[in-house]
């Protein structure tokens, strides 16, 4: 209490340990806002010199509430708490500082408590959902995986934005029951797409501070994965720089059980947090994800490029995998196709959509890759047609030479314009059974591929969804369209005599 007062009387100075890190001050001679913060600094100081216990040397830091009397015009117990609730400004404020009781904090205090007590009915409630975000790779454009992201719909809320009660399940230690069911519940889903027949997806899952420091949380992994039947290697764990930044046991021993297990682990904003690269070197990291901050301004901003072709030149020497995040035009997409950058995430090519509709989005686009274009008669007589035409994942097509072309069947009669659809040879087109895992378990069935006139030019698939053309194959998707106006389609011939 003297180094606290220096100059005033400690006889008006009480001290007193209100429970757990929580203490008192009552100093009876302040007579302004000027002298109470003289006195709160004067605290700050005393508690930031080092300390010895044992042979460890210790520093502390404080975060300090000043309630004022009479200017709080209540009582004791209400003086106590007004100096409670500024006591969680200061430490709102950055911590090792002190703020000042005000009337606004009440509301502010009262809408966070209410929010907190939402909150712990939430999860038995089931109002919590998740939404997945698609990644896709800059070279194919075949969709790789997808990362979870946890989602709050409140009643009388409404949609609750993540950044305002995600830190609430931090401070309250509410995020490690939630995350888990975050684990499970998306581990199930992805089990689930795959019994669909859908391509094997890789599942990113973000994982806060308390969860990592959670001892239980490689065996909570195992399990969800085993109950599941997920290969370790479809999981990637996403940790932020700050926390790989804490180098001592628990987490050189969390990523050494990561290790064993088989899971990845991914660097989230790379790049915005206390970056060290000394970390990169000690740990055992997959997957390097550049911060949408650093793809905004692609490809016009020289600093941001810059720091985009850094960071994937150190993701390729480190033998990292490197995803941008926040990919919203074709320009962006473009440049980090061309510095090497391996996969892409943003409302370029997905926002985050509920299971059910990320479902519908995915089965788009296996249909869409299915559409395979041939070349015009002329092209085809001369250039061999690819022996095998393939789409990656499961539930993919694979196009073959028909081994002995069925009868040519009639002709679809002319259409409005007077132009009849012209018929091509047909060709076997492998379709997957619905629960298909592997290729061989597909069957082919003849396909005729029809021109139709259409009355104006129409693009030919774009060559990052289209089918990569293999084995002796001499022309491309761009080369597919017959003539300026006409369009392929493909009609699947499902028995002698039936029309296409």
């Amino acid at each position: 209490v003297d180094i606290v007062s220096r100059a005033v009387d400690p006889a008006q100075f009480t001290l007193s340990r209100l429970g757990g890190d929580e203490f008192t001050v009552i100093a009876e001679a302040v007579g302004s806002n000027e002298d109470a913060g003289l006195v709160a600094r004067r605290m700050l100081e005393a508690l930031s010199e080092p300390f010895t216990v044992g042979h460890h040397e210790l520093v502390v830091s404080a975060s300090i509430g000043i309630a004022m009397y009479p200017a709080s015009d209540v009582d004791l117990d209400g003086l106590v708490r007004h100096a409670d609730l500024a006591m969680y400004r200061s430490k709102a404020l950055g911590r090792n500082t002190f703020a000042f009781y005000s009337d606004d904090l009440d509301a502010i205090v009262t809408a966070r408590l209410s929010l907190e007590s939402s909150l712990r009915r939430a999860l038995e409630r089931d109002e919590f959902l998740l939404h997945y975000q698609p990644k896709a790779c800059l070279k194919t454009g075949e969709v790789t995986g997808v990362e979870v992201l946890l989602r709050w719909d409140c009643p009388g809320r409404g949609m609750v934005p993540p950044d305002r009660f995600i830190a609430v399940l931090e401070d309250t230690g509410l995020i490690v029951q939630i995350g888990a069911w975050v684990l499970r519940r998306a581990c199930a889903q992805l089990a689930a797409w795959d019994r669909q027949g859908l391509p094997p997806l890789r599942l990113a899952v973000n994982l806060s501070a308390r969860q990592f420091r959670q001892p239980h949380l490689c065996r909570l992994i195992e399990e969800t994965l085993r109950e599941h039947g997920l290969e370790p290697r479809r999981l990637e764990l996403e940790l932020t720089e700050s926390l790989l930044m804490e180098d001592n046991e628990v987490t050189r021993g969390m990523l050494a059980g990561f290790a064993r297990l088989g899971v990845g682990v991914a660097i989230d904003d790379f790049g915005t947090g206390h970056s060290s690269l000394a970390y990169l070197k000690r740990f055992n990291l997959d997957t390097l994800k550049i911060d949408r901050s650093f793809v905004s301004g692609l490809p016009d901003s020289p600093e941001d490029a810059a720091i985009a072709e850094a960071v994937v030149a150190l993701g390729r020497t480190m033998q990292m995998h490197v995803v941008a995040e926040g990919v919203e035009t074709e320009g962006q997409k473009a440049f980090l196709r061309e510095i090497g950058c391996d996969e892409m995430q943003g409302y370029l090519l997905s926002g985050p959509k509920p299971a059910g509709a990320l479902e519908d989005w995915l089965h788009d686009r296996l249909r869409r890759a299915r559409h395979l274009a041939l070349p015009s008669a002329d092209v085809a007589a001369k250039a061999p047609v690819a022996e095998a035409v393939s789409v990656a994942g499961p539930g993919a097509a694979t196009v073959m030479p028909a081994a002995a072309p069925p009868p040519r069947p009639v002709a679809p009669a002319a259409g409005p314009g007077g132009a009849a659809p012209e018929l091509l040879e047909p060709l076997s087109l492998a379709f997957p059974s619905p629960g298909a895992r592997r290729q061989d378990e597909v069957a082919p069935a003849p396909v005729y591929w029809l021109v139709e006139p259409t009355g104006r030019p129409e693009r030919p698939p774009p060559v990052a969804t289209a089918p990569t053309l293999t084995r002796g194959a001499t022309w491309r998707p761009r080369t597919c369209a017959r003539r300026p106006g006409d369009r392929l389609a493909a009609a699947r011939r499902r028995g002698p005599g039936t029309r296409p």
